[in-house]
């Protein structure tokens, strides 16, 4: 009704918003009106939504507060652990690193596991994670310590080639701690190695480095984990008294797959190598990218490739069946501007 009146005023069809036409085709009476139809229109749709509106930002921080919140996180880990550690539920895992010119094994990385009564298996990014922000970090890399050194002496005549490392987060990297772990190795310092990001030092990178010489003048093993993953410095990899670098597995599991990551792989294998240090790829998962890696001058391999982390027992026995493990790998060959792997040995 209200369109059939306006066409009638103005004479003609109705008009659609965005024609463009004269203005004095249109009354002006009937302009006013019409705008000012819509502003008491919108006044009054105004006046209804404020009230509402007003009455949900007062209640909104009532609901905020009396809303159940996630329980915040235990003021220490320490006790949990050691309840887990008495229970049976925290344990250690090996895997194995496995040497590029040799296909023998060279070492380990320990790795925690903890497994709850009903069977769910805890991530160790998570538990670690937690440790580190809510206290027992400590606690736990302690008893890794502890638990490595009982491990190692397992194997007879050093059938694993080399130390066992356990993971030292950088919440641990003051010289205080340092005493407390050159302590508990005591005369040991040829079982166990201990691997450290990067990243750690750039807190406190005069505190750092002096808890890592005290290290390595103890006699004990230094590995850079995880190189690439963070931002990598040349300043702190000259600085860093390690004897190993260890190449983020981000880079290993592209090698085949990517141009870049190859080079980059090889000049940190070269780079490491002049500074006299040995190389050790993480993440290792085919035959393809364990041959690239041997023939880059690649030093030790570690990945699903060589095995999973493993029970000390299960680690012992993968030695003992494989003490010499030939891998069977394909050997990359240049035949016609064609590259073919053919069968070979790392």
């Amino acid at each position: 009704m209200l369109r059939t009146e306006i066409m009638s005023a103005a004479g003609g069809p109705f008009l659609a918003i965005g024609t463009v036409m004269p203005f004095g085709a249109v009354p002006a009476g009937l302009l006013l009106g019409a705008f000012v139809l819509g502003l008491l229109t919108a006044l009054a749709l105004m006046a209804l939504i404020l009230p509402a509106v007003r009455r949900r930002m007062v209640a909104a921080p009532k609901v905020a507060a009396s809303a159940p919140t996630a329980d915040p996180p235990p003021a220490c880990l320490g006790p949990a652990i050691g309840a887990a550690v008495r229970a049976g539920e925290l344990q250690l895992h090996y895997q194995p690193k496995l040497d590029c010119r040799t296909s023998k094994v060279c070492g380990a990385e320990a790795l925690s596991r903890w497994t709850l009564p009903d069977g769910t298996r805890l991530q160790p990014e998570e538990f670690v994670t937690l440790a580190e922000t809510a206290g027992g970090i400590a606690d736990l890399t302690l008893w890794g310590v502890e638990r490595t050194l009982e491990d190692s002496c397992k194997p007879a005549n050093g059938a694993l080639g080399g130390p066992i490392f356990v993971n030292l987060s950088g919440k641990l990297i003051t010289p205080e701690f340092a005493v407390r772990l050159i302590e508990l190795v005591g005369d040991q310092t040829r079982r166990i190695g201990f691997e450290i990001t990067e990243t750690a030092v750039l807190e406190n990178p005069e505190q750092a480095l002096e808890c890592l010489f005290a290290l390595r003048d103890a006699g004990l093993a230094l590995a850079i984990d995880d190189y690439g993953a963070g931002l990598s410095s040349l300043s702190y990899l000259k600085q860093i008294p390690a004897s190993e670098l260890k190449i983020d597995r981000k880079f290993i599991q592209g090698m085949t797959r990517s141009n870049r990551d190859p080079l980059i792989v090889r000049s940190t294998i070269d780079l490491c190598h002049g500074l006299g240090m040995t190389v050790t790829a993480e993440g290792v998962e085919d035959a393809m990218t364990a041959s690239l890696l041997g023939v880059m001058g690649c030093d030790t391999i570690q990945g699903y490739f060589v095995s999973a982390a493993v029970p000390i027992e299960d680690l012992l026995r993968f030695v003992e069946e494989h003490p010499g493990k030939e891998l069977r790998v394909p050997q990359i060959r240049k035949k016609a501007g064609v590259m073919r792997p053919e069968q070979g040995r790392i």
